[in-house]
């Protein structure tokens, strides 16, 4: 998916939102891997994660002001660590 996004803040707070999910939606003990790549001179980030994926009717509602998703997280994030 591509998604092209201006303003500093508003990149950051993706990216983290993204992060934060990846973590807390996968089984502990699993790994979430970040890649940034730079790509015809624009930056890409790729985030990886071992969890359940999005299912097809939370995928339509993914990027919708304030939506709330069907998934459950696989227990706090507090248990997952960044290596």
């Amino acid at each position: 998916m591509v998604l092209s996004v201006s303003g500093i803040s508003r990149r950051i707070q993706i990216l983290d939102n993204l992060l934060s999910n990846a973590i807390k939606y996968s089984p502990f003990g699993t790994t979430v891997r970040v890649r940034v790549l730079s790509v015809n001179g624009m930056v890409r980030v790729e985030i990886q994660d071992e969890g359940p994926g999005i299912s097809a009717e939370d995928m339509q509602k993914l990027f919708g002001k304030f939506a709330r998703l069907s998934a459950q997280p696989t227990g706090p994030v507090a248990q997952n660590q960044i290596s």
